[in-house]
């Protein structure tokens, strides 16, 4: 197969998708799916955008027509323009050329009635995009060219970019590598100012094939593979399989058959997983001719067959018509020159009405090798001569030394050994001509492996660098993480103490509670264990027992308080009655049952085995003390009331805080207490004589002096302030009290 000819075809291939979806950012989200849906499913991307004009409901006849005003234009979006294009840019990927031109045209004329230049520029750009893939090359480049001065404003720009590469890989397809050289060299260095994106990966492509074409394959190999890399990392699987393809083909032109076998076939899976035909056709030709050189002829003919297959629904005759010669030649070499004879005929048929020099000469070339295994020497020698000919008017140096090298073993073998003496030479003068050709090529290829090297070496510096700044950064990261990792390490020393401290806290509350909570009821008791605890929780246990007796007074001005000392006997009987269990449960119930019912601000402390100490504010100084003790009967009644055997009698000491009304500090809560006590026992008394629930109010009176009670024992200081009726006695007994000393306090 002849090499030129099929890197030109290749090149044209890859030239459409590479510059087929038009990159730009889309204002409506059926549009950008529609945009990016182009390269894997144009069928999808031709329905959606088929879907937002028909939602848009716009008679483009009408908007097309002279008659509409320019003011109905100016409410045109320009979203319509943009679904044309991608309308148009599908029906192209479907080879729907003739219904593409025409969408396009339409987007071109409501583009410019509605004055948006840009999008006339795009649409522009893409109907030259669509000349090109139906390979009309002048009349491409004719739209191209005004493209590029409108766009030289802004060179760097988007567009412009894609101007210019399109225009390059036309000229590289037209064998004008100086200007496709040229236009590649000023797209270098606008690609070099730019963020590496789709776009970079496209030019390194198209650059690398334009290389491959002219046989710099050593200056092209970078340039495919900085593609490849780039569209790996920008995860563009369409831009992945173009580059897999590309280096597939240039590793077929240096000889390494297996190398691009295998990229040839990653490419083969993605195009036919998508069922992108066109460039699937190209890959299994691509493998085909591989097989071919590395003379695996069946399995040469099978990709053959499936790429024709691929190509009998595309728009390019020069592909098939391809295919039929490799077909044709394969036969020829496995001797079944009855079908090799067919279907070079259907290719010449094809190329009697198409302009292919390339694909005349190897038409030529096969015929005549055929006509040579059939010894028709005539007829051999005049397809060779035809050969020479033609690919001599179109400067196809391997082409034509392929044919004066045929024709010089023909003439051989028929005994004229002049004439294949001057054939030979002639041989000898193309080959020599293209050495020369290959040789100018090394010589770019040398200069450009210079400036490689020289980028090297500062590449090398610029690594340097960058490892003297990777070693200060790793210096610095350390810093950092040794610092990172102290402050971790206090920070779960924190977090520890925190925990230590919340627990003890705990334990605290824990010992709080057990310690100041009656074991057996489950209320509060007067229990003082301070002698039995540490010396950090003296202070502690000290405080707390302020607040939980008032001491029991906070402001001693202000608070006005009514203490009730309630002597319960059926707590000391139940023990004897009921058993301990069951006794202890009922107190344990009775303990519930009182937390129950009296609320804040009042509170109740169990502080003996039948003995419970009530507080309650008594902020307007209410002298009456029957209120309370009725409700303090009635809650004792009201749990006595569930179990039959157990006597709701009661004693009640009552008295207030403060005391003495003119001495507020003249007794304390711990002196208070006693006074209660010596009434709780009085009441006691008089319960036992009448059988019935007692309670008694001692109360000093407004003028009773403080001295009165500052005698040391505050027992006697009250039954001499009783005597002296200094203390008003207030009781549920409507007789007569008897107080008399229960002790003899000088002893």
């Amino acid at each position: 197969m002849l090499v030129r000819a099929f890197i030109l075809m290749l090149s044209w291939l890859l030239a459409i998708p590479i510059a087929q979806a038009f990159d730009k950012p889309y204002t409506h989200p059926a549009l950008s799916q529609a945009n990016e849906s182009l390269l894997e499913n144009p069928t999808e991307s031709l329905t959606l955008s088929e879907q937002f004009l028909n939602q848009a409901d716009y008679d483009f006849a009408r908007l097309n027509a002279a008659q509409v005003s320019d003011y109905e234009l100016q409410k045109t979006p320009s979203a319509v323009v943009d679904a044309l294009k991608i309308k148009a840019e599908a029906l192209a990927a479907l080879n729907e050329y003739a219904k593409a031109q025409q969408i396009i045209e339409q987007a071109i004329v409501i583009a410019q009635r509605i004055k948006q230049p840009k999008l006339v520029q795009e649409a522009r750009f893409v109907q030259a995009q669509l000349l090109w893939g139906q390979r009309e090359d002048t009349a491409a480049l004719a739209i191209l060219q005004p493209l590029k001065e409108q766009l030289s404003m802004d060179p760097a720009s988007h567009l412009a970019i894609q101007v210019l590469l399109l225009c390059a890989e036309i000229h590289s397809h037209q064998a004008k590598p100086e200007q496709a050289e040229h236009e590649y060299r000023t797209l270098q260095t606008w690609i070099d100012r730019r963020p590496e994106d789709r776009l970079t990966a496209r030019f390194r492509l198209g650059y690398g094939q334009h290389l491959v074409n002219y046989g710099a394959f050593d200056s092209a190999l970078p340039e495919l593979m900085a593609a490849q890399h780039l569209a790996t990392r920008l995860q563009d699987d369409p831009l992945i399989a173009l580059s897999n393809l590309a280096l597939a083909n240039l590793y077929y032109q240096r000889r390494i058959y297996d190398q691009a076998l295998d990229t040839a076939m990653q490419a083969a899976e993605y195009f036919e997983h998508y069922q992108i035909r066109q460039e699937l056709s190209q890959t299994l030709t691509l493998i085909a001719d591989i097989y071919q050189a590395q003379g695996r002829y069946n399995h040469a003919l099978v990709h053959y067959f499936n790429a024709l297959d691929h190509e009998q629904n595309n728009a390019h005759q020069h592909n098939t018509v391809a295919l039929r010669l490799s077909i044709a030649e394969i036969y020829h070499k496995l001797y079944n020159l009855a079908l090799a004879e067919d279907y070079l005929a259907e290719a010449q048929n094809h190329l009697a009405t198409m302009d292919e020099p390339s694909l005349t000469v190897r038409a030529a070339l096969i015929a005549g090798e055929i006509a040579e295994q059939q010894s028709q020497w005539p007829v051999a020698q005049r397809s060779y001569q035809q050969a020479v000919k033609m690919a001599e008017q179109s400067a196809q140096l391997s082409l034509q030394a392929r044919a004066l090298k045929a024709l010089s073993e023909l003439f051989e073998k028929q005994s004229h050994y002049d004439q294949a003496l001057a054939a030979q030479r002639q041989y000898e003068a193309v080959k020599a001509a293209h050495r020369n050709q290959q040789r100018r090529a090394n010589i770019n290829n040398f200069m450009q492996q210079q400036e490689v090297l020289s980028h090297g070496m500062m590449i090398q510096d610029y690594r340097r660098q960058a490892d003297h700044a990777r070693e200060e950064l790793w210096y610095q990261q350390r810093v950092s993480l040794l610092l990172g990792g102290c402050l971790v390490l206090l920070l779960l020393l924190t977090i520890f103490k925190r925990y230590q401290i919340n627990h003890l806290k705990r334990k605290l509350y824990q010992l709080r509670t057990e310690f100041y909570t009656h074991h057996r009821s489950g209320l509060r008791n007067l229990r003082l264990l301070s002698a039995k605890l540490p010396d950090s929780m003296q202070q502690s246990s000290h405080h707390f027992e302020q607040w939980q007796l008032g001491e029991v007074i906070h402001e001693p001005l202000s608070d006005r308080l009514r203490f009730a000392l309630i002597d319960i006997p059926f707590l000391k009987r139940i023990y004897q009655r009921r058993g301990y269990q069951e006794a202890l449960d009922i107190e344990r119930q009775f303990g519930q049952f009182l937390n129950a019912q009296v609320q804040e601000p009042g509170r109740i402390y169990h502080i003996a085995d039948t003995l419970f100490l009530f507080i309650e504010p008594n902020p307007k100084g209410n002298n009456d003390p029957a209120p309370l003790a009725s409700r303090l009967e009635v809650l004792v009644a009201q749990f006595t009331a569930q179990y039959d055997t157990l006597s709701d009698r009661i004693m009640i000491g009552l008295a207030d805080y403060p005391f003495v009304p003119k001495a507020v500090t003249a007794i304390n809560d711990q002196e208070l207490i006693d006074i209660l006590l010596m009434t709780v026992e009085k009441a006691r008394t008089l319960s036992e004589q009448t059988g019935k629930s007692q309670w008694i109010h001692l109360g000093a009176i407004d003028s009773a002096p403080a001295a009165t009670f500052t005698q040391g024992n505050i027992r006697q200081s009250c039954y001499t302030a009783m005597a002296k009726g200094l203390v008003r006695v207030q009781s549920s007994y409507s007789g007569d009290i008897s107080w008399k000393p229960d002790h003899d306090f000088n002893n």
